[in-house]
């Protein structure tokens, strides 16, 4: 039953932000955790994606529809390469600016996230230490671990919960970066290192001073980054009773009009302000494909 309302809520948070698809396998991953305890496997991977199904299709499903009526792709653009869509490029949609180029980059990237510059994980400066310090307790753990339990330090392990946590942190981790490396499309990852990093910490000594020592330690660090370097906003602007703020002729709001942008962005966010025939177009696109690419054909 927990599985399945987890299920329930991945499927909502992918129809929501398709990025979040990332969490399936990690999902899979639990399912496995679960059933090793004693649960019937069938009946947790039909309720899983009973699960993962209905919360999908219930803040999501009609526009899916609507696309792939008026495009033949109910995720339109994205997966074009398989609905083949005559509306939009048949090439993949993904941008490599984040993504490392090689496991040596995979395993150093938690380094570039504690660097004093942007472009690690984000556009702007975004240091966090979640990463780097719970690569570098998790791997002393299992080192005292082996230690102390030289024969069946596997077996050991793999009966304790956070060992499949640290299993379904790493498998997360992996396909981010293999797939955007985007900080901002995994955020339930550092959510969930923040209170990794204290399990690891308690399992670390049995100190309570040294465990507040550990975790008063990163908070520090984590903080005073945030607030001596951090970006808090895109834009200078602070906060407005609007979402944005713009000077409109009146003749726009009356007369139907085509705008077009020479912007990778299409300016639409200005259409509750125009009249409601509009339409925006952006020349350039936001798709990242060579102009002279077959894929244009």
């Amino acid at each position: 039953f927990p599985v399945t309302i987890g299920a329930l809520l991945l499927g909502l948070a992918v129809g929501l932000k398709l990025t979040a698809a990332l969490w399936v396998l990690p999902v899979v991953f639990l399912m496995f955790f679960v059933n090793q305890r004693g649960g019937n496997p069938s009946g947790f991977v039909l309720l899983t994606f009973a699960g993962g199904v209905v919360g999908f299709t219930s803040v999501s499903g009609w526009w899916a529809v609507k696309m792939w009526s008026e495009h033949g792709n109910p995720l339109f653009p994205l997966l074009n390469n398989l609905f083949q869509s005559p509306d939009a490029p048949l090439g993949i949609f993904k941008h490599h600016r984040f993504i490392p180029d090689s496991m040596q980059e995979i395993m150093l990237f938690p380094v570039g996230m504690v660097k004093l510059v942007g472009g690690a994980h984000s556009e702007l400066f975004a240091l966090d230490i979640r990463p780097l310090a719970m690569f570098a307790l998790t791997s002393l753990l299992a080192v005292l671990f082996v230690i102390r339990y030289p024969r069946g330090a596997v077996f050991r392990a793999s009966t304790s919960p956070g060992f499949w946590l640290a299993v379904l942190l790493a498998v997360v981790w992996f396909i981010w970066l293999t797939i955007s490396g985007n900080g901002r499309y995994v955020m339930p990852l550092w959510f969930l290192l923040g209170v990794s990093l204290v399990w690891v910490l308690w399992s670390l000594t049995s100190s309570l001073r040294w465990r507040i020592y550990g975790v008063l330690m990163l908070a520090v660090i984590q903080l005073g980054s945030n607030f001596s370097g951090g970006v808090e906003r895109w834009g200078a602007i602070g906060p407005q009773n609007k979402y944005l703020s713009a000077n409109i002729p009146s003749e726009w709001r009356s007369t139907p009009r085509l705008f077009f942008s020479l912007q990778n962005q299409s300016l639409s966010f200005l259409a509750p302000q125009v009249h409601s025939d509009s339409g925006f177009v952006n020349l350039l696109g936001q798709v990242p494909l060579n102009f002279s690419s077959s894929q244009w054909g």
